[in-house]
């Protein structure tokens, strides 16, 4: 038996033959090609980047600075999604819901308008808002799943549902300038809606695999979500009728006193209708103002702003290129030439919305493929080559993380412990985070920017159900259509060999972030619940401090700082 003597500490370098073959060919004990760390599939986690195009800088000139240019990229590719959703996307949206005039008669009291589709704003913000802001995630995922086979996609939706739970709302209780009161009906509709759609996806990301038939069973899902939408009214009738019942006497004397006082009811009413032709001919006008200033704003594309500050005037010039391409490829169905093209605007976005989530991906996947390890080896001398257990330690966040790897190498002479430094060639070896957290953080927010933007609008303007009805009704579009379409067409159509119809999985992190959004979730509710269904500032600062915590715990699950959940990525 071999002795073992004090450790040595030596820098090996490690260096693959130019004939070495394919990564993740296994290479039998006693190769001397047999200097290779980890083996794709089986000890580490293939990185997204190499489904990616090639980059245009090389490694070295990435880590010379070159890195920036990528984040300035993916920083003004969310402008542009968020200018593409919030001026043109949501637009078509509403345009497809908008209201029609009703004159069934020539008096004013029977001039009445109603929704195209019938929708409240609750309902409309929880489908067709909540699905035309949420496009990028579908098309994030959609490359996560079809071309990079990464965790991207899937982290980017568990990260943006938290943010949509808790940062959209404290987005909206700090910056609407205003107390609101929202009917507890749509909340605890959408919140009991998310909650079972939440627990459907921990069952399906228990084994890292999705099935054909459970990626199936959510896009089923989705199709009874919107059929429940579409029954809404009859739902909260009977809902509010059940929960008002203990008080059935109160309204029976209100219909006894319309019954005996019907002059002064017909008065009201009469104030009533008076009051709502007042409130319409005043709707009607701001229409025709904001029409207006639309077209302001699009011909402002052709004026300098010469009596703006210095930093709208800055701004003016930051996104005018922006503006000049959607102004030149997506008819503005906001302007009253172009108001009966909004479908050829919806299908113009959706092109727009698909190519710069593809960029965004692939910009936030260049970034964040950077990570160096630190492998500790021990082994006795036996003179010649042997396959032995190392550990990967790897520095993340000031603590030292451990991951079970297989080394194989050639024995110096003598009992030798010896400090291995892998350093991957990817770009500015800075962050070396996994594609999970990647998603969890920069594209998660990034994609959730059109519901942020577009909930505290709404906000503002006093549909303060309509805003986080479109935040929450985002996160079931998300995990039903978002992950369940991409995995459906994936397993079903694209297996990844004859006969194994299901997509894998590289995170089980992302299971126990799943988790945690069950809780987020049941903090939001208690919040709002515990405030008299109000949202005003308090509510704001509630739930930014549960982002932040949350966002750090689920930040470190991934990065193994508490188990081990992911394996590292493999080397380049």
């Amino acid at each position: 038996m071999a002795k073992w003597s004090k450790p040595q500490y030596v820098t090996i370098v490690l260096e693959w033959p130019a004939d070495y073959g394919e990564i993740g060919v296994r290479i039998p004990v006693g190769s001397t090609e047999g200097r290779k760390l980890l083996w794709q599939g089986e000890n580490c986690t293939p990185p997204a980047i190499l489904d990616f195009p090639p980059d245009l800088f090389t490694p070295e000139q990435r880590r010379a600075g070159a890195a920036v240019l990528h984040g300035v990229l993916a920083c003004y590719l969310f402008v542009l999604l968020a200018t593409v959703c919030d001026d043109y996307f949501v637009p078509s949206i509403k345009r497809m819901c908008s209201t029609v005039e009703l004159n069934t008669t020539s008096t004013l009291a029977n001039y009445a308008t109603e929704t195209v589709l019938g929708m409240s704003d609750d309902v409309a913000g929880a489908t067709f808002m909540a699905a035309a802001t949420s496009s990028p995630e579908l098309f994030i995922n959609s490359v996560g799943t079809f071309i990079t086979e990464g965790d991207i996609g899937v982290g980017t939706i568990v990260g943006s549902a938290v943010f949509n739970i808790l940062a959209v709302p404290a987005c909206c209780g700090l910056f609407a300038g205003q107390v609101l009161k929202l009917d507890w009906w749509p909340l605890t509709r959408d919140c009991l809606m998310y909650g079972v759609t939440v627990v459907v996806l921990i069952l399906t990301l228990n084994d890292e695999r999705v099935e054909w038939y459970e990626a199936l069973m959510l896009v089923s899902m989705y199709i009874l979500y919107i059929s429940a939408m579409y029954f809404n009214t009859c739902m909260s009738d009977w809902v509010k009728g059940c929960c008002r019942g203990s008080r059935r006497h109160v309204y029976r004397k209100i219909v006894v006193t319309e019954e005996t006082n019907p002059l002064l009811m017909k008065t009201d009413k009469d104030r009533y209708d008076s009051a709502t032709d007042v409130e319409k001919h005043s709707e009607e006008t701001k229409e025709t103002n904001k029409d207006d200033e639309d077209e302001g704003e699009i011909m402002s594309l052709w004026v300098w702003p010469s009596e703006e500050s210095f930093g709208k005037k800055c701004w003016w010039m930051f996104i005018w290129p922006i503006s000049f391409l959607l102004k030149i490829t997506i008819p503005d169905c906001r302007s009253e030439r172009w108001k009966n093209y909004y479908l050829l605007t919806f299908t113009m976005c959706i092109l727009w919305i698909g190519s710069t989530s593809y960029t965004v991906a692939w910009m936030i996947t260049v970034i964040g493929r950077s990570t160096s390890y630190i492998i500790t080896c021990t082994t006795p001398a036996i003179g010649r080559s042997t396959s032995y257990i190392v550990t990967c330690t790897t520095t993340v966040m000031g603590r030292s993380t451990s991951y079970i790897v297989t080394c194989t190498t050639t024995a110096i002479g003598r009992s030798t412990s010896y400090i291995v430094t892998c350093t991957t060639t990817a770009i500015g070896d800075t962050l070396g985070i996994p594609d999970s957290v990647v998603g969890i953080t920069f594209l998660a927010a990034g994609t959730s920017v059109p519901e942020a933007v577009s909930s505290v609008i709404v906000t503002n303007q006093g549909h303060g159900s309509m805003g986080i009805s479109n935040s929450i009704g985002s996160n079931t579009f998300d995990i039903l259509l978002c992950l369940g379409l991409p995995w459906l067409i994936k397993s079903t159509f694209l297996p990844i060999s004859p006969g194994e119809h299901f997509v894998v999985i590289h995170s089980s992190g992302l299971e126990y972030n799943a988790i945690s959004l069950l809780s987020t979730l049941l903090i939001l509710y208690v919040s709002f619940a515990s405030n008299g269904f109000k949202l005003d500032r308090k509510i704001g600062i509630v739930c930014l401090f549960i982002y932040i915590a949350f966002l750090t715990s689920a930040s470190l699950i991934e990065l193994n700082f508490f188990f081990l959940v992911n394996l590292p990525t493999c080397p380049m």
